[in-house]
């Protein structure tokens, strides 16, 4: 029973894969906007319904991510530097 939804799933996966190859560019835009859309839809649900310490966690955890991304890009910046410096 398992298997054949599995094997069902990954039918109807490869399927809508074929189908979006077929697609035209106009199409796969207008599904990319659709599904955003949705997403953005779907996000403000949440937040909408959300309390306000899940409201603090998520800035606390966007906060954070934003800081480790920072650092990632000023270790980048540093070590770019430093290579260029060793090469002159």
């Amino acid at each position: 029973m398992i298997q054949r939804i599995s094997t069902r799933t990954e039918a109807d996966r490869l399927r809508r894969t074929r189908e979006r190859a077929n697609g035209t560019l106009d199409e796969m835009i207008q599904r990319r906007s659709t599904r955003t859309e949705a997403d953005r839809l779907r996000r403000a649900r949440e937040r909408a319904n959300g309390t306000l310490d899940e409201m603090i966690q998520r800035r606390s955890t966007r906060n954070e991510a934003d800081r480790l991304r920072r650092a990632r890009e000023r270790s980048a910046q540093c070590q770019n530097k430093l290579s260029q410096r060793r090469t002159n």
